[in-house]
């Protein structure tokens, strides 16, 4: 009898080591499909986020002719929350509003858990940006991978428009950078990477050049742009102000402009607040804080040696109004936008 129990102990062990290879790969091939479908929900909310912010950011250079910087995350965030509590034609225009479209019940539950998992992906990552879910969120001091020499920074000129000059603490940089031309825009893009896994874009138009720039601003472009730049290095002489800027804006008018209008007026549906019929949304400010100068918290810790080469490289001088993107690298995903036209304001309205 001793030989069964032996093939017996046999055939349970092998049994049993059967079944934890099945449920091994089943946990796996789970975990595969639990991070696919996250990575599905995050690109939809990303791509929505890109065509807001382009949207939005035109709607705000045709009322304003001063700086601009706004989060568009932040914004549709803050939005996309307060859609849970709306119905009807109010729903339907605040989310066509942050082009989301054909919103069943499965696409509604896919952007909230879109949205959930790219903020915490956001403080998960180590990003040398401190962004906070609200209305208000502040940009640390430029922690550039690559920092800017403090010591020959100087004073410069910084033209404004044909006749207007003012001065700014120019920083300057000699390095290499992910540049290129854009000869569609008569502009210049160039990369400026963040500690971290964020990064900003700078575009400079030629002069006359901004308002086409702005108009011509797109999810496509903006990937083009990306797709571009990551197959091109070259050294550069760069030159950027240093900016320190508080911009805030009031964007009722700017919404009902873009498709949201019910929300502000009698017709609003906010039933999942409050069964008050005569709620409506009165205001919806927003206010982005931008502080770039040539720190680094990477200058410290590390030492190099950068060779100078005979010839001097070609230059790249932000001494005009120009445009900026900060975005996370990961999904391309859209954090700040703005537009500087006079770094010598701290403040815009």
């Amino acid at each position: 009898m001793l030989l069964p129990v032996i093939l017996l102990l046999i055939i349970s062990s092998f049994t049993g080591e059967i079944c934890a290879v099945k449920k091994k790969r089943h946990d796996h091939l789970q975990q595969v499909l639990q991070s696919h479908e996250q990575e599905s929900d995050m690109a939809m909310v990303s791509s929505a986020n890109a065509d807001f912010a382009f949207d939005l950011y035109k709607e705000i250079a045709n009322h304003s002719s001063s700086n601009i910087f706004f989060s568009p995350l932040s914004i549709s965030t803050a939005l996309a929350m307060l859609s849970l509590g709306t119905r009807s034609a109010t729903r339907e225009q605040l989310l066509h509003g942050l082009h989301f479209n054909n919103m069943t019940e499965e696409r509604t539950a896919k952007m909230n858990r879109g949205y959930k998992q790219l903020l915490q992906a956001l403080m998960a990552e180590r990003n040398e940006l401190q962004l906070s879910t609200g209305n208000s969120l502040h940009i640390q001091k430029g922690n550039w991978k690559e920092p800017f020499d403090p010591t020959v920074t100087r004073e410069a000129f910084f033209n404004v428009d044909k006749t207007t000059k003012v001065k700014v603490q120019m920083m300057f940089q000699n390095d290499w950078f992910s540049e290129i031309s854009d000869f569609h825009l008569s502009s210049n893009v160039i990369k400026l990477p963040y500690v971290g896994n964020a990064s900003m874009i700078a575009i400079l138009p030629a002069e006359g050049k901004l308002e086409d720039v702005e108009q011509n601003l797109s999810r496509e472009k903006f990937e083009e742009w990306l797709q571009r730049l990551g197959h091109r290095r070259r050294r550069f002489f760069l030159s950027f102000p240093k900016l320190s800027l508080s911009v805030s804006c009031e964007l009722k008018n700017i919404l009902k402009e873009m498709g949201v209008r019910d929300l502000f007026t009698d017709d609003a549906d906010l039933f999942g607040i409050s069964t008050n019929t005569s709620l409506k949304v009165s205001q919806v400010t927003h206010k982005a804080v931008l502080d770039i100068d040539e720190k680094s918290t990477e200058a410290a810790a590390s030492t190099g040696i950068k060779i100078t080469p005979m010839s001097l490289p070609p230059s790249i001088t932000f001494n005009k109004p120009f445009l900026l993107i900060i975005y996370e690298e990961n999904r391309n995903n859209i954090l700040f936008l703005g537009r500087i036209k006079d770094p010598s304001k701290k403040s815009s309205p």
